[in-house]
């Protein structure tokens, strides 16, 4: 990756939700953070799109009509830690053991489904300072 792809990639949020008005939302909402932001609404487009826009921080969605986010999931993690986003997942499921699951399954974050923007703001600020940070040590 160049470094004008490292400078791009910092403080950017891929947001790759299936429905148009949570994309809108939470758009808008992590722009006014901050953030630079880039929506889809696949799975596909996701894995797609962090090809050409490398964001450090992937808020996922896990129900898709093409691919399902532990596809996407599942593909992101065979990349090098370096070149791989850290994930929110942001879904509607929300029983007993679910945030384990997804956990487990490789995401850094879970959010249940209506999001508290204020809560997704700040475990988005936790995970850039901590990949900041990680990629100082490596």
């Amino acid at each position: 990756m160049s470094d004008d792809s490292m400078k791009q990639s910092q403080n950017s949020i891929l947001i790759a939700d299936a429905s148009r008005s949570n994309r809108v939302m939470l758009r808008k909402w992590l722009e006014r953070s901050g953030y630079h932001c880039q929506t889809v609404e696949t799975g596909r487009q996701a894995l797609d799109a962090l090809r050409e826009f490398p964001a450090q921080v992937l808020v996922l969605d896990m129900k898709f009509p093409d691919i399902e986010g532990w596809q996407v999931i599942r593909m992101l993690k065979r990349q090098p830690v370096g070149h791989r986003p850290m994930i929110v997942a942001v879904t509607a499921c929300a029983m007993p053991g679910d945030e384990d699951r997804f956990l487990n399954c490789g995401c850094d974050a879970y959010l249940a489904k209506p999001v508290d923007l204020y809560r997704l703001t700040e475990v988005i600020d936790e995970l850039v300072v901590s990949g900041d940070l990680r990629s100082l040590i490596a």
